[in-house]
């Protein structure tokens, strides 16, 4: 699902940044767009506050790196997410994480290093402040937001259980927001904070069950949700997937199980 910044409960973060870097349509040349120039000139200018975070080998605060970089071949370039990534001798060394649309000497999963000035992009995950930092070049994909209004699904919405196709899980504290036009997760507390999990792209409530889309940059998401009063059950699929026939938990999806944030605390903030 665009690399956003994400907050979110750990299972929630590692499960959409995992999922995340899979999903990602390869970036094409971006030197020829000027937002992309800019992205990649940040990247480079602050990647060495992406590798004082790897090489403080702290996995329990940082629990996942990756860094783009361009694969090349003929007239081609793709630039691919590289995850499980180490540093050494001057090189990011890791395994490639999304699948090449157009380059066929190397495919995801495959060992790839690349030299700390050709890195292209780069993100971290950040358990203490429960954020992502980087990934300069997919925000510049990013797509405007659209407007839905006030819809039905507007304000905070406590997680109680989340399944991923293999059982519910508890989630204490997770919770997202849906605002006008926009998707986020977060951790309720005393102090205001949440990241941007996507765009919202559409909805349709006239359908059975009920319609919500999400855009990550170029992708749409397809979701599923049935609203009871202040419960609210949500059945989101990954970017590039089919919408889900129905609310039941199934593999590629997560199931969300959410109660409207004022029945439980108002004075709690995401």
């Amino acid at each position: 699902m665009n690399l956003p910044r994400l907050l979110c409960a750990p299972i929630l973060t590692i499960f959409i940044m995992g999922r995340a870097l899979a999903e990602d349509p390869p970036t094409p040349a971006l030197s020829e767009d000027e937002r992309m120039d800019a992205a990649i000139a940040e990247a480079r200018s602050r990647i060495d506050e992406f590798l004082g975070a790897l090489k403080s080998n702290n996995k329990k605060r940082f629990p996942m790196f990756a860094v783009k970089a361009a694969v090349t071949e003929g007239d081609h370039v793709e630039h691919l997410w590289i995850s499980d990534v180490t540093f050494k001798d001057g090189h990011c060394v890791g395994k490639i994480s999304n699948q090449p649309h157009v380059i066929t000497k190397v495919k995801r999963g495959d060992d790839y290093k690349v030299a700390k000035g050709k890195i292209s992009d780069w993100i971290y995950a950040d358990a203490d402040t429960r954020t992502t930092v980087g990934g300069f070049t997919d925000k510049a994909m990013e797509e405007p937001a659209v407007d839905l209004g006030e819809h039905e699904l507007i304000g905070i919405w406590v997680i109680k259980e989340v399944d991923g196709g293999t059982g519910p899980r508890k989630q204490p504290g997770a919770a997202i927001e849906f605002t006008r036009d926009a998707l986020f997760m977060g951790q309720l507390g005393d102090q205001p904070a949440r990241a941007k999990m996507a765009d919202l792209a559409q909805m349709n409530t006239e359908a059975e069950p009920k319609h919500i889309d999400f855009r990550r940059q170029d992708t749409l998401g397809y979701s599923v949700y049935e609203l009871d009063g202040d419960k609210l059950t949500l059945s989101m699929r990954n970017p590039g997937q089919k919408r889900p026939a129905s609310l039941k938990a199934s593999p590629g999806g997560m199931v969300f199980h959410l109660v409207r944030q004022h029945e439980l605390d108002k004075h709690k903030t995401l």
